[in-house]
């Protein structure tokens, strides 16, 4: 009932974005949180996280993709309680970015370009309006810095988030920023603080899981694939593969168990006889 409540209350993604509750928390004093999946965007399926607050409004502090075209319902909630100087430091916050947007157009050079965009993303750290848009406007700012291949002034950004907890793409961002650089321990971490607040979402599983066999940490990349695998879908076949080749006979058994019962069984068997018919497992069964 909760959830049939909730779901005709929420505002957003705008079509053709689709999206269905994955789960609700109560929080207690009227409030939850919701956990929503977007699956047919590019985002890869990860969650959206919103708050559902006094009178069934709606407040949405993180989101996966901060672009998605739902930030202004989100702020507009904010707006209304808002002071006059925090609105008119808030519309100058609206300015520089409608100044960033304005700096991809593509008459301009490559370098007037970079240095509009640095100009405007400048401009928006001096944000200033409800304390409430803080984090995620912070982690907006973070992004589009990594966007614009600054990932050191995206990481000092980040770093300025006082409560990573409401906005858990603080730690994604930070995360794939270490990934990309190489720097495996930093990127685990973040990925596992990501994964601590919203669960085992396949992109921070899929690296924790490159990661692990970066390291030849067996154990713990069975265990990020596992949960990476949770639910068998066409985008997860090749990591099944993985998991199989890491398996023990027992965990294969299970496993096997799991596919039989999936729509994608023939599919799954199909590919790994084609891919692991050479292997040591399969010459032994």
């Amino acid at each position: 009932m909760v959830s049939e409540t909730i779901n005709n209350l929420i505002i957003g993604p705008p079509p053709p974005y689709g999206y269905q509750i994955i789960s609700i928390k109560d929080l207690g004093a009227n409030r939850y949180r919701v956990y929503l999946e977007c699956p047919d965007t590019y985002s890869g399926g990860e969650p959206l996280i919103w708050w559902l607050v006094d009178q069934g409004q709606l407040k949405l502090y993180d989101w996966c993709q901060l672009d998605f075209g739902i930030r202004s319902t989100t702020e507009n909630f904010a707006l209304v309680d808002a002071s006059d100087a925090e609105i008119a430091r808030y519309n100058e916050y609206i300015d520089a970015c409608h100044q960033y947007l304005d700096s991809y157009d593509l008459e301009h050079s490559a370098e007037k370009q970079q240095r509009l965009v640095e100009q405007a993303l400048v401009k928006a750290e001096n944000y200033a309006g409800p304390k409430v848009l803080h984090p995620s406007i912070q982690l907006l700012n973070a992004r589009r810095w990594y966007l614009a291949a600054n990932d050191e002034r995206a990481i000092t950004i980040a770093d300025r988030i006082k409560t990573p907890h409401l906005v858990p793409g603080a730690y994604r961002l930070k995360a794939d920023i270490h990934f990309d650089r190489g720097d495996y321990e930093l990127a685990a971490k973040a990925y596992q603080q990501y994964a601590d607040l919203i669960g085992p979402w396949p992109h921070s599983q899929q690296r924790l899981a490159t990661i692990y066999r970066e390291q030849e940490d067996a154990d713990k990349e069975r265990a990020a694939l596992t949960k990476l695998t949770r639910h068998l879908t066409q985008d997860n076949q090749l990591q099944v593969l993985h998991l199989i080749l890491l398996n023990d006979h027992a965990q294969n058994k299970a496993l096997f168990a799991r596919i039989d019962q999936s729509d994608l069984r023939e599919s799954i068997y199909f590919y790994a006889i084609n891919q692991l018919s050479d292997s040591v497992y399969f010459a032994d069964q």
